[in-house]
């Protein structure tokens, strides 16, 4: 228990952990709740970004998946087609 005292309130920079852009880059905040949890470590996620700047990738994201399915959407309509009664050949 003494030990979980030490780690309230540490905070981890995860920009050194990995090189993948694609992992999560912030901030990680360790808390106890003594009173309630006894043992317990909890964690936030602080990526720095405001609301409107998630709200802003969330609606990105929504745009290049719908794009994505259109362009797909296309090429498989543009697929040459057998015809319906083929003439056999001489």
């Amino acid at each position: 228990m003494e030990i979980l005292d030490d780690l309230n309130g540490v905070e981890i920079s995860t920009n050194i952990m990995s090189s993948n852009p694609m992992d999560f880059s912030g901030k990680i905040t360790l808390y106890t709740d003594k009173a309630n949890h006894p043992g317990m470590i909890f964690y936030s996620l602080d990526d720095g970004k405001t609301k409107e700047e998630k709200q802003k990738d969330i609606v990105k994201k929504g745009l290049s998946l719908l794009v994505g399915i259109g362009l797909f959407l296309l090429g498989t309509s543009v697929q040459p087609r057998m015809p319906v009664n083929p003439v056999p050949a001489p």
